[in-house]
């Protein structure tokens, strides 16, 4: 038999387990590794607690994901939840220079009593407060048409600054990728593609991953870091399933295409 140089990882199609439609393609996959682990029991006994027999039980095998690539459908296996597009209610916050017309223009259109606007003191503080009124008249006081503010000329002069913070309908195309409180990741399947290499001739073995029952655990995280670009690492428990060939019982298949 030969032996095989496992090199590179694996390209991965991971199914719906009920419909076995494609519901995510990973050929961007920084690693792709199986883990196997069992309990292990120890009988022992005399002077002296020698071993006298032991035995393996409660074998699991997982596998471990590293995606350098974040895909919405990759986060929701995970957390127990679906991608939702449309329009959806957001927050921004702004700071903006008043013009020479004493104006100054929100990137969009406050929903109506959401917005808050205030004077900017120093690089990013809340200042005093700015409030609806009658600005032509009445120090720290505003108007808004559209998008539009309009500011006291004396509390408020041209070139200085102001922080406006609403809330926003985002566009319909927006999608929406939710945390949920009582849902959990559901089963699915995993195919993937691999290249071994054989150690003698050098041939570059295509290798088939079948994993017929699997399912992602419910503790990934998803960090932002100013430094290095987030990475998604994520734990795929796999459940047995009858061998039909050999009998008992399986967690996959490699499939060496020699």
């Amino acid at each position: 038999m030969s032996q095989y140089v496992v090199k590179d990882v694996a390209d991965l199609v991971i199914v719906d387990y009920v419909t076995n439609k494609p519901f995510l393609s990973v050929d961007y996959a920084e690693v792709t590794s199986i883990d196997g682990k069992s309990n292990h029991t120890e009988i022992r006994g005399g002077k002296g607690a020698f071993l006298l027999s032991a035995y393996d039980h409660e074998k699991t095998s997982s596998m471990k994901l590293t995606l350098p690539l974040i895909d919405l459908k990759a986060i929701a296996l995970s957390f127990g939840s679906t991608i939702a597009q449309g329009a959806k209610n957001v927050y921004k916050q702004e700071v903006l220079t008043v013009s020479a017309s004493n104006t100054v223009t929100l990137a969009a259109t406050p929903n109506s009593g959401t917005l808050y606007v205030y004077q900017l003191s120093g690089q990013r503080d809340y200042g005093t407060e700015i409030t609806v009124g009658t600005p032509a008249t009445t120090p720290n006081n505003y108007s808004i048409a559209g998008g539009v503010i309009t500011l006291n000329a004396t509390s408020n002069p041209q070139s200085s600054q102001v922080i406006a913070f609403y809330q926003y309908a985002a566009p319909s195309t927006s999608q929406t990728l939710t945390l949920p409180a009582d849902k959990f990741p559901t089963a699915v399947k995993i195919y993937g593609d691999a290249v071994w290499v054989d150690q003698v001739t050098n041939q570059l073995i295509p290798v088939k991953m079948n994993i017929y029952n699997a399912k992602f655990q419910a503790n990934s995280s998803l960090s932002l870091d100013m430094k290095n670009p987030a990475k998604l690492d994520l734990t795929v428990d796999l459940y047995a399933v009858p061998d039909s060939v050999n009998g008992g019982y399986k967690y996959m298949d490699y499939v060496l295409l020699t």
